[in-house]
């Protein structure tokens, strides 16, 4: 009789974010590389992406939020509702069911600035031709 035991650990590496874009003043998209098998050591359940802000006053609460991926197959996502003009660092986390990796491939990315447009400056269309209206 033949017996066969797996051990079952962490992931011994996690992804790393690859592209970004910062979609608007408070969505930042990123996409992520796949965990090559050889480092998932058990099976792949998702990922958790991590979001913090990385400059803040000293007395506040920085803002921090995790976000579980409960699919192995997705490697991109859309991180929505961010305040605005603010520098994150976000990292992505492999997860099997012992646990995630430890390692940490972090990008440092900053949402722009909310532009206002005033009604001083409101671009018109008439005719397909674009015209500024000032008052």
């Amino acid at each position: 009789m033949v017996k066969f035991s797996f051990i079952l650990l962490v992931p011994s590496q996690n992804p790393y974010i690859y592209w970004y874009s910062v979609v608007d003043y408070s969505t930042i998209w990123i996409k992520w590389h796949r965990v090559e098998y050889r480092y998932i050591r058990g099976t792949l359940l998702g990922y958790r992406v991590y979001v913090l802000e990385a400059e803040y006053n000293h007395g506040s609460q920085p803002y921090k939020r995790e976000i579980t991926i409960k699919d192995p197959d997705q490697f991109d996502f859309n991180i929505t509702g961010l305040p605005p003009a603010t520098r994150f660092r976000i990292w992505v986390a492999a997860f099997t069911s012992i646990g995630e990796g430890t390692q940490r491939h972090e990008k440092w990315i900053k949402t722009s600035k909310v532009v206002r447009i005033t009604s001083a400056h409101v671009p018109m269309i008439s005719h397909n031709v674009i015209k500024e209206v000032k008052p």
